[in-house]
């Protein structure tokens, strides 16, 4: 069902989005009664992660190599990390000056995705539960999420003009992304995988905006929301939430 409306929604956005390239430019006071209007905008969004992957995926046993002195499993959790993405998307919109519906198309690129090496995205490690020894020489496990370079989202909202200078807007979505997981032993300054999965689909978001025109194309706006996804790892439903906060600009065409 997700994935049906999303798509729908991308055609009709793309389609308002045709239309509103097309028209003829007309200065602010000569849009009256309902029209199609376009925009381009772009921003970047600050991301709160919230990650709960469950306990199976971040449980993992003792080392083979230090089975004769060490027992049991350990357990890390994998919590949250703040990232910067920045975005662009199109806009097209159908109303009157005061209250307008908008079809949105926005695409997001995740730093937490650009970095590569040892001890990178969203990470815990902890030491072996029966290990006795200094952390210094101990032997760890370690949980590591990170999520796909780019985040699509589709959404519908509605926009009121509150005055000359003043809007306030308010969008739904579908976001499509996914994520990366494995757990494993951390030794001597790298990941070995004992269990690793993935995941793709379609999340919820919603958020407001306040906007302030600074002239009559060009729109500055300050963002809050909120993102979740439902994914499972290695059977294991898990929950990972993002709030978000974000400055953006639209340039209208």
């Amino acid at each position: 069902m997700k994935k049906s409306l999303a798509g729908l929604l991308a055609i009709v956005c793309a389609a308002v989005s045709g239309c509103a390239f097309n028209a003829p430019f007309r200065g602010q006071d000569e849009k009256e009664g309902i029209y199609f209007d376009g925009k381009i905008r772009s921003g970047i969004d600050v991301i709160g992660y919230d990650v709960n992957l469950g306990k199976k995926f971040q449980t993992t046993p003792v080392h083979p190599d230090d089975a004769d002195f060490l027992h049991g499993e350990t357990t890390t959790n994998v919590g949250g990390k703040v990232d910067g993405a920045p975005r662009i998307g199109l806009e097209g919109s159908w109303g009157i000056k005061e209250a307008r519906f908008k079809l949105v198309g926005d695409i997001r690129y995740n730093l937490l995705s650009s970095r590569t090496g040892y001890r990178v995205g969203i990470y815990d490690t902890e030491q072996q539960i029966s290990d006795p020894r200094p952390a210094a020489n101990g032997s760890f496990v370690f949980t590591q999420f990170r999520p796909n370079p780019f985040t699509f989202i589709p959404s519908i909202g509605f926009e009121s003009t509150l005055s000359d200078k003043l809007v306030l807007e308010f969008e739904l979505g579908l976001p499509y992304t996914g994520f990366d997981v494995r757990s494993g032993h951390d030794r001597y300054g790298r990941w070995q995988t004992v269990q690793k999965d993935s995941w793709n689909g379609f999340g919820l978001s919603f958020g407001g905006a306040i906007g302030w025109h600074i002239s009559d194309d060009l729109t500055f706006f300050l963002n809050g929301g909120y993102e979740t996804y439902n994914p499972k790892f290695a059977g294991e439903k898990a929950k990972v939430g993002a709030g978000k906060g974000a400055i953006l600009l639209e340039y209208e065409f």
